[in-house]
């Protein structure tokens, strides 16, 4: 079981979790992993810790005999692409706690080609992390480095190689767009004016900080850039988070986009374009992308919940669409991750394909009602009483993917233990609210039993 590696990455406080010797270890364990003599490139985002964590990741790599090629400050998708046109590196790390407050960073290891790591990978870097058992080169093999800043461009080109960039440049779209000021800073503006957009930006300048507003595109978050929108009615306005590797939205009448919106639009667009096929998304995506999918022909592969998880599924199935409902998708034909630029892009693209605004295209999606609610429970419990709640429910449970999922004729309900927090979440969704607060009502009494089961030891 991985003990450093969280669903995307490693990530700590800084000066407590995450510091200088956590990075020079990992930087001496996946240099060992790759093999010496190897390259590796690294990037990081502008938190002030970046450059810091970046240099001690570095310094143990090349000890581990890996050739360094610092990006210096990039997007996580844009090193990734480039990781994609040079097959020969041996992988990458980005500096980033991506979404996370500025006290936070974190290191992303990623494979070959930008691919993400599967857990075996992250398994077997953190056994020679902890075992200290990497690859000490001599004086004369010691890795090289150098420096390669040119990253971000090759990046925009491939990302606009993948919509109809002529037809955007020609509608002239009104766009305001707010880079976090993280890592879009650099390249997300000059995409935009390269599509020919009327742009406007805020948080614009990359500050480690994140003096304009917290790095994660949640609703709570853009309160101010959907004010702004309601003032100066753009198009779209287009929010990244802190490395850019999301993108949500704000449609012409300025209202917030909710990720499962957005991605229900991009999945079908992708599968009517691609005349049907299979998009994946985690088990707790809303029943939206699913019916939307559904009615351009295509099918939707349910997962496990974390983007790396999301990928590797796309790649077993050969899917032409994937993501989560947090802002992040995965479009194949440009790379296997997700890519905030790419989804504002092709979003862009979907309205001017469509002839329609925004806001239309989400009006016409089936509505549905979701509800959340967490439930403390000691980690010491979550196994027991996950055995208790199945009992109870029976054959109810028709989906055991990362929990105990529930689908009928009105919605569905998830039921999973997390795995940051001594707590279960449930969520549920169905058409209309009544529907749901019965099921959440229902489900919160059964999880309340089974914790009862659980600590007097009936589940087992």
């Amino acid at each position: 079981m991985r003990q450093l590696f969280g669903t995307n990455g490693i990530r700590g406080i800084i000066g407590d979790s995450m510091g200088p010797e956590l990075a020079l270890g990992i930087g001496s364990a996946f240099g060992t992993f790759v093999g010496r003599g190897k390259r590796i490139a690294v990037g990081r985002d502008p938190r002030h810790s970046g450059e810091m964590l970046s240099q001690a990741f570095s310094s143990g790599a090349r000890a581990a005999g890996c050739d360094v090629v610092d990006l210096g400050f990039l997007p996580t998708p844009a090193l990734q692409y480039y990781l994609k046109l040079r097959p020969t590196f041996g992988g990458g790390a980005i500096i980033t706690a991506s979404h996370n407050p500025p006290k936070f960073n974190g290191i992303k290891c990623v494979g070959r080609e930008g691919l993400e790591l599967s857990s075996e990978a992250e398994e077997e870097i953190e056994r020679i992390y902890f075992s200290k058992k990497w690859h000490s080169a001599a004086w004369d093999a010691c890795g090289s480095y150098a420096t390669d800043e040119g990253a971000g461009a090759p990046y925009v080109d491939g990302v606009l190689s993948q919509v109809d960039a002529e037809a955007i440049v020609k509608a002239k779209l009104g766009v305001l767009l707010d880079c976090a000021n993280g890592a879009a800073c650099h390249t997300s503006p000059g995409a935009m004016r390269m599509l020919g957009c009327r742009l406007s930006t805020i948080n614009g300048h990359p500050d480690g900080a994140f003096p304009g507003r917290m790095p994660e595109p949640t609703e709570e978050n853009l309160k101010e850039l959907v004010a702004l929108c309601r003032r100066v009615r753009p198009d779209i306005a287009i929010a990244h988070d802190g490395d850019a590797d999301r993108a949500t939205f704000i449609d012409d009448r300025g209202r917030y986009v909710p990720g499962d919106e957005s991605l229900a639009i991009l999945a079908a667009d992708t599968v009517s374009k691609a005349r049907g096929g299979i998009v994946v998304a985690p088990v707790d995506t809303s029943l939206v992308v699913q019916e939307a999918v559904a009615a351009k022909g295509g099918k939707v592969d349910y997962t496990a919940i974390g983007s790396p998880i999301v990928t590797k599924r796309m790649r077993d199935l050969c899917a032409v669409f994937g993501g989560e409902g947090n802002g992040g998708a995965v479009f194949p034909k440009h790379q296997f991750c997700r890519d905030g630029l790419m989804s504002a892009a092709g979003m862009l693209d979907v309205v001017v394909r469509s002839g329609q605004r925004l806001s239309d295209i989400v009006d016409a999606l089936p509505k549905f009602e979701r509800r959340k609610l967490r439930i403390e429970c000691p980690e010491k419990m979550k196994a027991g009483a996950m055995r208790a709640i199945e009992k109870r429910l029976g054959d109810a449970v028709t989906i055991k993917v990362d929990g105990l999922k529930i689908v009928d004729g009105e919605g569905w309900a998830l039921i999973r233990t997390s795995g940051t927090e001594p707590i279960i979440r449930v969520v549920a969704e169905s058409r209309s609210a009544s529907s749901t607060e019965e099921r959440v009502k229902s489900l919160r009494a059964t999880v309340l039993e089974a914790l009862g089961d659980a600590a007097s030891g009936s589940a087992r």
